[in-house]
């Protein structure tokens, strides 16, 4: 892709390439195999269609970014990004009619929303949610720029600081914005580097919007991994650039300090990878690999005693995803406190003459949003069956 740039560069792509393989927020995406693994490499492909799209408008790109887009949205849900990605960089596209704009729109946002809503459909009749629980946010703007900042800090390998934070977060979304509005003034949108401001900015923007209306968790190196690479190509792609047009003087002074800004980077790069490194090389990944983890009590009792849970009752947890690691059993999450009719539900098993549970405590796990466990213990009539110092097992009667 970088060969394909309006300024392409050999030393300017191995200096980039070179940033993305030590980049510590994708070690840490791909070390952990989060779906983020495969959701980044298809918006590296959709950029490359979509691009050619742009330049071409044939009816084939357009076909096979939509596939590809319709694979992103059921990678993740956050991919409904890429549609409206799509849909913008279509409908903008100065070069067809208006009415070959909205034609190729509506053939794009169907084929790439149809199987997400399929999905959507089959959630709600199977377990009566869409996309499963989403509690309602309950933070300001200035908060969400602070959480979305202080990733951006941690890139930059610099200390988190609030104010910081937000700066950083609004420079960047403005940095992407200009981007887009420098490209359609100098007429080259249909390159790379265009295709890939316009995503960020969609992503960036997207984040914001969905983090105002559901709470998830702040954000993280896993969240933000999208607009890691069109960021690192947004804020340097000028560079080539630049340098060609310099006299010839001042084009090695300006080379040698870019060149040592590159290596100071890549160093501290390398440094944060080598810490990473030294940690999990001792303890293991962190989360459902990290040695405390696998060595607690209750993760032993439940690898052992897998047969417990081969009846037809269910199970319910407060960490639904360790209890499916550990055991490769699914299980039920229990309820937020946010639902307080799902919670009520929860309780009422017994006397809706339901078929027994059982519940599987991880004390280490223990989330606040969720109800306590001697709160479930005074509604639900629960035999004990394994207490541990990190855990419990109980069956409801």
């Amino acid at each position: 892709m970088m060969n394909g740039f309006i300024k392409p560069s050999a030393w300017y792509k191995r200096v980039i390439l070179l940033c993305i393989l030590l980049s510590p927020a994708l070690q840490e995406v791909y070390s952990m195999l989060w779906s983020e693994t495969v959701f980044l490499l298809l918006l590296l492909i959709f950029i490359v269609c979509i691009t050619r799209y742009l330049r071409h408008l044939t009816m084939r790109s357009l076909l096979i970014s939509a596939l590809i887009c319709a694979t992103v949205c059921l990678t993740r849900y956050a991919g409904v990004f890429c549609l409206i990605t799509g849909g913008v960089l279509i409908f903008f596209n100065d070069k067809p009619s208006w009415r070959k704009r909205i034609v190729h729109c509506f053939i794009f946002g169907s084929i790439s929303l149809g199987p997400l809503l399929i999905n959507i459909v089959r959630n709600r009749w199977v377990t009566g949610l869409a996309t499963g629980i989403r509690p309602k946010s309950e933070v300001g703007l200035s908060t969400i720029l602070d959480y979305f900042g202080g990733v951006l800090s941690d890139w930059l390998l610099v200390a988190r600081n609030p104010g910081l934070s937000i700066v950083l977060a609004s420079g960047v979304l403005l940095l992407f914005a200009a981007t887009i509005v420098r490209r359609k003034l100098r007429k080259t949108t249909e390159s790379f580097e265009y295709v890939a401001a316009v995503l960020g900015l969609v992503y960036g923007g997207f984040l914001l919007v969905s983090y105002s209306i559901t709470r998830y968790e702040p954000f993280t190196n896993r969240l933000l991994a999208p607009i890691f690479i069109p960021l690192l190509w947004t804020i340097s792609c000028w560079i080539p650039g630049w340098l060609l047009a310099a006299r010839r003087r001042m084009k090695w002074v300006a080379a040698t300090a870019v060149l040592v800004a590159a290596a100071w980077f890549l160093n501290r790069q390398l440094a944060a990878d080598w810490e990473y490194y030294d940690g999990v090389k001792d303890a293991g990944i962190p989360g459902y690999r990290e040695d405390p983890f696998v060595e607690s009590g209750i993760v032993q009792f439940l690898e052992k005693n897998q047969s417990l849970f081969n009846s037809d009752r269910p199970v319910y947890s407060n960490a639904g995803d360790a209890f499916y690691f550990v055991t490769g059993k699914p299980s039920f999450q229990l309820p937020f406190l946010d639902f307080p009719d799902q919670v009520q539900r929860y309780y009422d098993r017994q006397r809706n003459h339901l078929t027994p549970d059982y519940l599987v405590w991880f004390q280490n796990e223990e989330d606040l949003q969720m109800p306590a466990l001697d709160t479930i213990l005074k509604h639900k009539e629960m035999v004990l069956l394994k207490q541990l110092p990190d855990g419990a097992v109980y069956m409801s009667q």
